[in-house]
């Protein structure tokens, strides 16, 4: 007799099985997601050079996004 499982439960029993070995991961991006965003947009029509000038700019004038 051949036991079938279906794939959302072999998924959930593998996923129990690096928890139990490695632990909870941990999703803390290592940068500023909306600064990379807004870092994207500034260069999407100019150079480097300038959007970075104008990063810099936005950063010293508005220190945070709230």
């Amino acid at each position: 007799m051949t036991i079938s499982i279906t794939p959302s439960t072999h998924l959930a029993r593998i996923y129990e099985l690096l928890i139990d070995t490695y632990g909870e991961p941990e999703n803390k991006p290592d940068y500023d997601p909306l600064g990379g965003l807004v870092g994207t947009i500034l260069s999407q029509h100019t150079s480097d050079i300038n959007s970075g000038r104008a990063y810099q700019q936005l950063v010293a004038t508005l220190p945070t996004w709230e």
